[in-house]
């Protein structure tokens, strides 16, 4: 921090910090340098509209360490609270693990996602997505224990590196006070080029239309879309 009071040139101050840390959202830069045989894209370069949508919370506070959250498991919650995914929704997974937030062991709670769920959220319009867990893969000590027992590639990392370029966002908390569906979800990232992984701090509203004019007005002053 420098100050005039002290001589300096100016009264400023400097904040340093790791990124990849608290509640954050992944680009796919952080998956691999390329996806789908392209380079990766990094945060600064993933479209604004990503952020901003219609929010679906999947209730998988049933499923135990390390049992991840599979295509059968996402298509029966989807029909429990009668909602049709479309493109552009945000989709968050709601495993009760927040609770565990800044304990020791937090790091080794939950129960992650499957590369191939990922792939069906993927496949019908969903960009980004999110986890009350450490990450959106199952817990790191279970991925080692998994890739000793089968002695074989592909077991770390599965979700994140299913070569989709979609985001996801880690270390979600409160996710349980929403409802099934009928809320937004702003979840913009910081604009730091050429980065992998932003700290978010993600919000969820339960009155879209109000929230959605304001933010179309936003892009339209910004020339990105028509007059509202």
């Amino acid at each position: 921090m420098t100050r005039l009071e002290q001589g300096d040139a100016s009264n400023s101050s400097r904040l340093e910090c790791d990124l990849h840390a608290g509640t954050h959202v992944d680009a796919p830069w952080h998956y691999n340098s390329t996806v789908q045989g392209k380079k990766a894209a990094t945060i600064d370069e993933l479209p604004l509209e990503w952020f901003f949508g219609d929010g679906v919370k999947l209730d998988m506070t049933r499923k135990a360490e390390g049992d991840p959250v599979t295509v059968e498991d996402v298509t029966a919650e989807l029909a429990r609270i009668k909602y049709t995914i479309k493109p552009m929704d945000i989709v968050l997974v709601c495993t009760g693990r927040d609770a565990f937030y800044g304990a020791p062991d937090y790091i080794f709670k939950g129960c992650g996602v499957t590369a191939e769920a990922t792939k069906w959220l993927y496949d019908r319009g969903v960009r980004v997505m999110g986890i009350d867990g450490w990450g959106w893969d199952m817990p790191l000590n279970l991925q080692a224990q998994k890739a000793m027992e089968k002695n074989e590639p592909g077991i770390f990392w599965a979700a994140h590196q299913a070569d989709l370029p979609y985001s996801h966002m880690e270390r979600l908390v409160n996710l349980g006070q929403l409802p099934p569906a009928g809320f937004t979800v702003a979840c913009f990232p910081l604009k730091i080029k050429g980065s992998w992984v932003v700290i978010i701090s993600p919000r969820g509203r339960r009155r879209p239309g109000r929230c959605r004019r304001l933010y179309n007005r936003r892009l339209w002053r910004r020339g990105i879309v028509p007059a509202p």
